[in-house]
């Protein structure tokens, strides 16, 4: 991460949503994200040396929180970057960030967030995310419109 930081021998390029990018080392890449090794792999190489990956879809503050993750086992994200942090990693196989992501999400429920969440879990279909549903909907008050549209959502 030190080298990350000082900007020293990197030498590859996510370049994600609206351009931004996120430069990191191929090999430690390589090593912690296996479902992306053959893009690591084929990515080409621009007139300076750097690989560059095109994660055209994927925020740039989400691709940062996957690679800072990816060097320090540990993630800071903002509430509203959950769900897209959640769904790189589910998309890079990163068992360990989904698992931290779930628990931030699950802590986080509330009325005001459950259908873009219920949304991304029935996509992702994980445990944990169901499990967390189950508890949340068991604390709900069932005479409630926001009920009923959970239970419209995953029935």
């Amino acid at each position: 991460q030190r080298l990350r930081q000082r900007g020293q021998l990197l030498d590859i390029t996510l370049t994600g949503a609206n351009g931004g990018k996120v430069s990191a080392h191929r090999t430690v890449l390589f090593a912690r994200l296996p479902s992306l090794q053959e893009r690591i792999l084929a990515a080409p190489l621009s007139q300076d040396g750097l690989a560059n990956v095109d994660m055209l879809t994927i925020p740039e503050e989400t691709l940062e929180v996957v690679v800072k993750y990816v060097y320090m086992d540990t993630a800071a994200m903002e509430q509203d970057a959950l769900l897209s942090v959640l769904m790189l990693a589910s998309l890079c196989g990163v068992d360990s960030l989904i698992d931290q992501t779930l628990v931030k999400i699950v802590n986080k429920l509330s009325n005001d967030n459950i259908e873009p969440i219920i949304e991304v879990a029935q996509d992702l279909q994980h445990k944990g995310l169901d499990d967390g549903f189950v508890n949340f909907i068991l604390q709900m008050d069932k005479e409630t419109e926001v009920f009923k549209r959970v239970i419209k959502l995953i029935s």
